[in-house]
């Protein structure tokens, strides 16, 4: 229905620090003690998976930013890349409403793609250079696509980290004033996708003691159709359980 690239079914990417969102500023004296999503000081993907979906949904809001750099060294762009770009979700189930925005491209060619959904009217828009599209429709049986819908973006990225090497660097680290776990990788066994081929790759994660996954950040370099390639995307969750979400003025002239 609306656009989800690659960001959402890679292996779970990310490196360097999003602009806006939060980062570990510094050391706390309280410490993550025993929590199910570590077993010793390794990382139990799938309890954290699990954990992490659960109390986003238990707080009914959330908001996530992500973003993709990418390079490749040939001057054709391979076969099924990954563009750098920009990309947001956000999600508030009091009012079931939801955002989406895509950015893709650069100066003149910049794409942006949103879409909005407020109960079961939904909006679209797309805008390139000087040129927009929109459209509207109605969503059929709007509880059950809320649902999933929340459930697909609460877990991006993170049920993808299993092929990490995650281990416990920090169990003190603080987000936002609040005690985080630091967790550091450098060897990835995974399918990254893109590229086909891994020589090289680092990741770094921060998780609160209630196991939300606050900071993703992941780093490939390899071979893609022939081609050095660098992959590094970003992926945040802020705002858990104080997001809300005002409609866009685009939406309302569609409605008048």
């Amino acid at each position: 229905m609306h656009r989800r690239t690659l960001l959402a079914t890679l292996g779970a990417g990310t490196a360097g620090v999003l602009a806006g969102c939060a980062a570990p500023t510094a050391r706390t004296d309280e410490t993550v003690g025993d929590v199910d999503w570590l077993d010793g000081e390794t990382l139990d993907t799938e309890r954290l998976s699990t954990t992490h979906a659960e109390t986003l949904e238990t707080a009914g809001s959330f908001e996530l930013f992500s973003t993709a750099e990418t390079e490749h060294d040939g001057g054709t762009e391979p076969s099924r890349w990954l563009p750098s770009q920009e990309y947001e979700a956000a999600f508030e189930s009091e009012r079931q409403r939801q955002y989406l925005r895509q950015e893709m491209g650069g100066g003149d060619e910049r794409e942006v793609f949103e879409v909005y959904v407020d109960g079961s009217a939904a909006f679209r828009r797309e805008r390139w250079g000087e040129n927009a599209t929109t459209d509207r429709w109605s969503i059929d049986r709007p509880d059950a696509f809320f649902t999933r819908e929340f459930e697909i973006e609460a877990t991006t990225g993170v049920r993808g980290v299993g092929g990490w090497n995650m281990r416990v660097v920090d169990r003190a680290a603080e987000i936002d004033g609040h005690p985080a776990v630091h967790l550091d990788a450098d060897s990835f066994t995974g399918d990254a996708g893109i590229p086909e081929t891994v020589d090289e790759a680092t990741a770094t994660m921060l998780v609160t003691g209630a196991g939300v996954v606050r900071l993703l950040e992941q780093q490939w370099e390899g071979e893609h159709d022939g081609q050095a390639a660098i992959v590094e995307v970003d992926i945040a969750f802020e705002g858990i359980g104080e997001t809300t979400i005002e409609e866009p003025e685009w939406v309302t002239d569609m409605r008048a």
